[in-house]
């Protein structure tokens, strides 16, 4: 948030986390110079939770392991796109690749996945122009990776962590 005026980052902190919706907690805030890197600059990972749902085909959790754990170990994670002007490009997102894993404990998320499905939790790295892996791009590679096509739901940021607090 820019100020006209120099403030207290703490007691801005509490006055707008007085305002925040339950469940969304402000941990931190600091003052950052006009003249600094922007705040796009200063965000390190992201953490996402989302459903995954393979479709025509009933992956057990073993074949969704090794799925996984092909897109952890491979050395290239391409990703194929079109640049603003309408060129193709291409570039390798493997190294924003921090953590992929699927949530095996019991929650209410889990109660109401269908029998094919499986929750997910990825941590992917945000390099300093701000790019990084987001979970259509998994539900993609894992696509590849199983051969059959996978429905993505119940998409959502958990957490966005910064370089420094």
């Amino acid at each position: 948030i820019d100020f006209f005026k120099p403030v207290d980052a703490e007691s801005v902190r509490q006055k707008i986390q007085h305002n925040l919706p339950s469940g969304i907690n402000l941990i931190n805030a600091k003052i950052t110079p006009i003249s600094k890197r922007s705040i796009s600059q200063e965000l390190k990972a992201s953490i996402w939770s989302f459903d995954l749902e393979a479709i025509g085909h009933s992956p057990n959790k073993l074949e969704w392991q090794k799925a996984i754990d092909s897109l952890l170990l491979s050395e290239e994670l391409i990703w194929h796109d079109i640049d603003k002007k309408g060129r193709p490009r291409k570039r390798n997102c493997r190294p924003e690749l921090c953590y992929l894993q699927m949530n095996i404990q019991g929650n209410k998320r889990q109660a109401i996945l269908p029998p094919n499905g499986i929750q997910m939790q990825l941590k992917a790295f945000i390099d300093p122009i701000g790019r990084s892996i987001k979970p259509l791009q998994i539900k993609h590679w894992l696509e590849e990776c199983l051969g059959h096509p996978i429905e993505i739901s119940r998409v959502q940021r958990d957490e966005i962590q910064l370089l420094e607090c």
